[in-house]
């Protein structure tokens, strides 16, 4: 086993029980909005594992630890932490980024199954891909929003529910910020980042 598999296996076991042990925590305080967040974040931890079995493909570690810094940066200092409210543009960043690291994922995917002569193709599917997930981020972002009362989408301002045009402006202004960092990525096809975030067929 390679030694960034070893140390992506300790950080996932690591973050995985000090998500359980803040859920039961909170839980005995009472505190059922951070608990939540504290359970989105453990279920959150196993979607990679879901997506090398359904797909039988392996993804690689610096993918891996990146995706558990996304999580850390957007349920505990963004949610937890209210980070989202406290630093200006701190969403606005982390979809960017966000957008990115999708676009160089669905990239690493799409070379497996298509050789360097199509590279249009690959590029164009690395930027839909980034866009999908964003979509269904969103969708997710609304579910929470409407089952669990939170305000995910900022769609509450001040204790005040906001109206018309305010009201859906985060959630376009997300998909606006994701849709220009997935497009950027693209004109860095070649560099090393890339492709040290190829996955392998299993």
């Amino acid at each position: 086993m390679k030694k960034s598999q070893k140390v992506n296996d300790l950080i996932f076991v690591i973050l995985s029980i000090l998500s359980v042990l803040a859920f039961l925590f909170c839980l005995l305080l009472k505190q059922k909005f951070i608990a939540n967040q504290f359970l989105f974040f453990f279920l959150s931890m196993f979607l990679p594992c879901m997506v090398e079995l359904i797909f039988k493909i392996k993804i690689a570690p610096f993918m891996q630890i990146t995706y558990e810094i996304f999580l850390i940066l957007h349920f505990v200092l963004g949610e937890v932490f209210n980070f989202y409210v406290l630093l200006n543009h701190y969403d606005t960043i982390l979809h960017f980024v966000t957008a990115i690291l999708l676009t160089i994922f669905g990239y690493s995917i799409i070379h497996y199954y298509l050789d360097d002569n199509v590279m249009f193709i690959q590029l164009f599917f690395a930027f839909l891909f980034s866009i999908s997930c964003e979509f269904f981020w969103e969708i997710l972002e609304f579910t929470v929003d409407h089952y669990f009362a939170t305000n995910m989408q900022r769609f509450i301002k001040n204790g005040i529910m906001l109206q018309g045009h305010e009201a859906i402006k985060d959630t376009i202004k997300d998909m606006i910020v994701a849709s220009i960092g997935g497009s950027s990525i693209i004109f860095l096809s070649k560099i090393k980042l890339i492709k040290n975030a190829k996955i392998r067929i299993k």
